[in-house]
């Protein structure tokens, strides 16, 4: 990506200052496009801070959202409103003057971002990196399944696919790949077939919209996930731009990540370890084409 020598600009806001809990990234020159990064399981500030710090650098306005498992939010990724991100969206249109605002969210967050840009009209473009194409069951204290929806909309659970509990087929699955193979209980869950009312909506967008996936995704099946979104998007005749780009040696990962997590994602990941220059690299290659398209 190379080294950046921008001067930014942090701003702190509070869930109860401003119906949100995020820090805001600005670059020195004033900016009319806005980011919202929204990243996955890990729910806090942390990597989404990491990420707005990067767009911040490009020359964006980036809010990182925190969305549970932070102070004053819910401890788990479940019946999280869609409003709270129409939330931040607005304070954003009315605080920092953006004539643009894209959404950039990651994995759970993806999923997040794609319901919430079929509902509001306001978002130009959304990167979704490495999404679902439904709404999942929320994750529970476990992290496999919290028996309830992932979102709620105007005071009501979304309709969702709920997660296998076959352990039998996950403990087959990750001895037989030498990972955590997930992805088996999700590719499980689609095995009697997908109603139409747990599938994202996202024909109902107005945004141009960018799939971020990966082959060898071993948390949930991704690259399925973004074929899933391009068929409805062209089975409604979408109006609007969208692409999908699948990387065939990558992992889950695929947004940008300190050089420390790196070696986290090796553990975790049969693909990070046997090719981790490809994995960085196809990270450095999402990135860029996530910039390139909010910019365009």
């Amino acid at each position: 990506m190379g080294v950046f020598k921008v001067v930014m600009k942090v701003q702190n806001f509070s869930l109860y200052d401003n119906g949100f809990t995020g820090s805001v990234h600005c670059p020195q020159n004033t900016c009319d496009t806005a980011v919202i990064v929204i990243t996955g399981s890990d729910g806090g500030l942390g990597n989404a801070q990491y990420v707005a710090n990067l767009f911040a650098q490009r020359g964006f306005t980036a809010l990182a959202l925190a969305y549970f498992k932070y102070s004053g939010l819910n401890d788990t990724l479940d019946l999280i409103p869609l409003e709270y991100i129409e939330c931040a969206a607005q304070w954003l249109k009315n605080n920092m003057h953006t004539k643009k605002l894209a959404l950039y969210g990651v994995s759970k967050g993806a999923e997040y971002a794609l319901s919430a840009a079929a509902r509001y009209t306001f978002f130009d473009s959304v990167v979704a990196v490495a999404p679902h194409y439904c709404v999942t069951e929320g994750l529970g204290k476990e992290m496999l399944g919290g028996g309830v929806s992932s979102w709620t909309y105007q005071g009501f659970p979304l309709p969702y696919l709920p997660l296998s509990r076959d352990m039998e087929a996950f403990n087959a699955a990750s001895a037989e790949e030498k990972q955590m193979s997930i992805k088996t209980l999700y590719e499980l869950s689609e095995k009697d077939g997908v109603s139409d009312d747990v599938v994202i909506p996202v024909e109902k967008s107005t945004a141009r919209i960018l799939l971020l996936t990966s082959t060898e995704d071993n948390v949930w099946p991704s690259k399925h996930s973004g074929e899933k979104i391009v068929e409805r998007l062209q089975s409604h005749h979408y109006p609007y731009t969208y692409r999908h780009v699948d990387f065939e040696t990558a992992s889950h990962v695929l947004n940008p990540v300190p050089p420390k997590t790196e070696g986290i994602l090796q553990e975790v990941s049969r693909i990070e370890r046997e090719y981790p220059k490809e994995c960085s690299e196809a990270r450095t290659k999402a990135f860029n084409l996530s910039v390139d398209w909010i910019k365009a």
